[in-house]
């Protein structure tokens, strides 16, 4: 069995083929899209305010990124 380290080198190095790039760069979003357009039908109100799951769920995203951007920023991680 692969350590972590090896298992990390070979994902990176995988991840540095420009075809694989392009596929993650097209298929990534078309995957996101895919997700987030059901999640826009269902919609609720709260104070007043319609929003969706889809809204929510964005959120939630962008805050889970923001605290791996600051944990990473903190503890002077090497992407």
């Amino acid at each position: 069995m692969k350590t972590l380290e090896q298992q990390m080198a070979v994902y990176a190095a995988y991840h540095k083929d420009p075809r694989n790039r392009l596929t993650h760069f097209i298929g990534v979003p078309a995957i996101i899209f895919a997700i987030l357009i059901p999640m826009g039908w269902l919609r609720f109100s709260i104070a007043g305010f319609e929003i969706s799951l889809a809204m929510v769920f964005a959120g939630v995203v962008l805050v889970y990124y923001y605290v791996i951007k600051q944990r990473k920023k903190d503890h002077h991680y090497v992407c």
